[in-house]
């Protein structure tokens, strides 16, 4: 992780599109590896819980948490699996969480995503957001097996902040604007995180 961290720093510090956003190690830190139905990624927004995609998760086989090399037993508290969104409480602390984004998201915004493609290490790929279609977030950045649950991380007064959730890879389907054909992302966006939240939360 911590290669990954230097070379993204590093890249903030060189590109005048980035100079002074993000902190990449808060953003990259995050990002969590979840076993359960699989190996998957997912998004630590609190000291205890973290988001991923409901189709990442099976309770019958159990709930871990890879964060940093560090494993924790983690139980769903809320689950929608027509969304696509669960929340996940963690056994132990988690010391690296991200924001959520508050402020209507623009098209062409810059961000990442940021998974564990085919269950290997950390990578956080650069695209933009081509827009919000039926209540799904459409971006340019690419993702494999392995990056669902992972974020779609943005830039916000210096701080990075979670703009969504990964749900999949965005080829094959067929939306509006004409972006069929597209090799790149949906995912799950940050209103429907808070949503949920305020739903666990009340």
């Amino acid at each position: 992780m911590r290669l990954w961290v230097v070379v993204f720093t590093y890249w903030c510090l060189v590109s005048p599109s980035v100079a002074d956003r993000c902190a990449a190690e808060d953003a990259l830190a995050a990002v969590v590896r979840i076993q359960s139905d699989g190996e998957a990624s997912g998004v630590a927004i609190g000291p205890e819980m973290v988001v991923t995609a409901a189709h990442t998760v099976a309770p019958e086989n159990g709930i871990r948490i890879d964060a940093g090399g560090s494993m924790f037993d983690a139980e769903i508290v809320w689950i929608d699996r027509q969304i696509d969104l669960a929340i996940l409480k963690s056994q132990s602390p988690l010391f690296h969480t991200l924001p959520t984004h508050r402020d209507p998201v623009a098209p062409s915004a810059q961000l990442w995503s940021i998974g564990y493609p085919l269950g290997g290490v950390k990578q956080m790929r650069e695209g933009t957001l081509l827009g919000l279609y039926n209540g799904i977030l459409l971006t340019s950045a690419s993702v494999d097996l392995g990056d669902s649950g992972g974020a779609i991380v943005g830039c916000e007064s210096g701080e990075a902040v979670l703009f969504g959730i990964i749900r999949g890879i965005a080829r094959g389907r067929r939306w509006p604007s004409g972006n069929d054909g597209l090799s790149g992302s949906v995912a799950i966006p940050a209103t429907e995180i808070r949503a949920a939240l305020g739903q666990l939360n009340n």
